[in-house]
């Protein structure tokens, strides 16, 4: 059953209503899968490609409306199923592997493009690298402006940090008593 978002969005945006989905299960064969629908689309509405069909019927359950892909198809959770849809539908291309020894083959500028690709990625994780003691350093830096606004255990231990730091010494074995006096 279809849910109030679902409704707006077939009806409002797409000019498809619930009236134009009839119910009836069906298969659509996906490459090795047989994926079941228990809807599919009238022929009557406004849509720009029929993309799968079920096998037995030829009914519509899968088409492209606006640039937006509608299917009642149930997709298994399985991501080889999901591929075989994508492909299906001609969103992933379907290329052939290569075989084992094309990659042996150095043509044209084939070595020197892969010592430059070694070599910016050997820089981006250089640069990553950076980045990481950056966002530390920011982290650290933030912990120190919390005393702005910090209180009670909170603002005792960032300014037991803060002291550490600029007197190079370990506060770790200072034990707080508690007992403050008014003067």
């Amino acid at each position: 059953m279809l849910d109030v978002v679902g409704i707006i969005i077939f009806d409002s945006l797409l000019g498809i209503s619930c009236r134009d989905l009839n119910y009836e299960n069906t298969t659509t064969v996906c490459g090795n899968y047989n994926l079941e629908a228990s809807f599919y689309f009238q022929y009557n509405i406004r849509f720009d490609k029929v993309l799968t069909r079920s096998k037995k019927s030829e009914k519509c359950t899968t088409l492209l409306a606006d640039n937006i892909i509608l299917s009642t198809l149930d997709l298994p959770q399985e991501p080889a199923a999901i591929f075989c849809f994508l492909e299906t539908i001609g969103i992933l291309e379907n290329k052939e592997p290569y075989p084992g020894w094309f990659e042996s083959i150095e043509k044209f500028d084939d070595k020197k493009l892969k010592s430059r690709i070694q070599e910016a990625e050997a820089q981006i994780s250089e640069l990553e690298n950076s980045i990481e003691t950056l966002k530390l350093k920011l982290k650290d830096n933030a912990l120190i402006k919390s005393i702005l606004f910090s209180t009670g255990d909170a603002l005792v231990s960032q300014v037991y940090r803060i002291l550490e730091d600029l007197l190079s010494c370990d506060l770790s074995h200072f034990i707080d008593v508690k007992k403050e006096t008014s003067v």
